[in-house]
């Protein structure tokens, strides 16, 4: 690595300090030769930036009022869908319920070795706990129309 001399050096700093200082001196005398406004200028520009001011401000109300009437549309939206999901909630726990109830009452019927009526089958006659068969007879009677497949009684 060399060594950086002090004439090195203080060429480095003034090769980065004279443009900042030519900037410096070009904008002093662009001050000095700016006139200043006259009045009808200053309330000239003052009424354009007024103006502009203006119309930004009517954007925005404008741009507020519609995001106003899109959230007023969206809130009936979010309450149907807190409701629906509340709805659903409530109807699991309600089939987590009715399935533990209905296990219990398994449970039950099984150890105590009941058959429920309206799963008891029953025949015709009345001699069986069996149901019989529905012959192609008793098909032609209710319905009217012969059996596909099979057409013997049985």
């Amino acid at each position: 690595m060399q060594e950086i001399t002090p004439l090195q050096f203080l060429l480095g700093i003034l090769t980065l300090l004279i443009p900042q200082i030519y900037s410096l001196i070009r904008d002093a005398r662009a001050a000095k030769s700016q006139k200043p406004l006259t009045v009808a200028q200053s309330e000239s520009a003052m009424g354009d930036a007024l103006e502009k001011l203006g119309q930004a401000y009517d954007r925005a109300l404008s741009t507020i009022k519609s995001q106003d009437d899109e959230l007023k549309g969206l809130r009936p939206l979010i309450l149907d869908i807190a409701l629906t999901k509340q709805a659903s909630a409530q109807t699991q726990l309600d089939k987590d319920d009715w399935k533990a109830h209905a296990q219990k009452l398994t449970n039950q019927l099984e150890e105590n070795r009941i058959i429920p009526i309206s799963f008891k089958r029953q025949s015709l006659n009345g001699d069986s706990d069996k149901m019989r068969a529905i012959t192609a007879a008793q098909i032609r009677k209710y319905i009217g129309t012969e059996p596909k497949g099979n057409t013997e009684e049985k």
